[in-house]
């Protein structure tokens, strides 16, 4: 009885800890990269939002319905939006996928050996976190 109790609460306390992982992260890049980098990576972040949004204002209502039915896994929602998406549409996303990829192009060219060692260093911690959020979900 008591032993359900440990693990629940372990649980519990390793599930509520993991978001801030994430400004944990962001910390951690702070030692990793310049100034001028981390204003590249805060541009990129910026840029994807608004993409999003732009993209999501181009949404038919047909295409607003499939988007918002979480009761269909995502993976089945990805595939039927995508093809609903008019002509416009896909140049628009091929547009923004060209643009984000001069964006860290750009980024990565500005990267020392040892800032990528660190931010390798740094992926491979973020993705044992992933994991270990995978396995704690209920």
């Amino acid at each position: 009885m008591h032993f359900r109790i440990i693990i629940t609460l372990s649980v519990f306390f390793l599930i509520t800890a993991l978001p801030a992982q994430d400004n944990k992260r962001r910390v951690e890049l702070k030692h990793i990269l310049n100034s001028e980098q981390l204003k590249m990576v805060e541009q990129q972040r910026e840029t994807i939002q608004f993409n999003r949004e732009v993209f999501l204002k181009t949404f038919s209502e047909e295409q607003l319905i499939l988007h918002q039915q979480k009761d269909v896994p995502r993976m089945e929602r990805r595939k039927a939006l995508t093809l609903s998406f008019s002509l416009e549409q896909k140049e628009m996303l091929k547009a923004q996928r060209a643009k984000l990829k001069k964006m860290k192009e750009a980024f990565r060219a500005t990267l020392s050996e040892d800032q990528k060692k660190a931010l390798i260093k740094q992926r491979k911690k973020l993705g044992m976190r992933k994991m270990l959020r995978k396995e704690f979900t209920f």
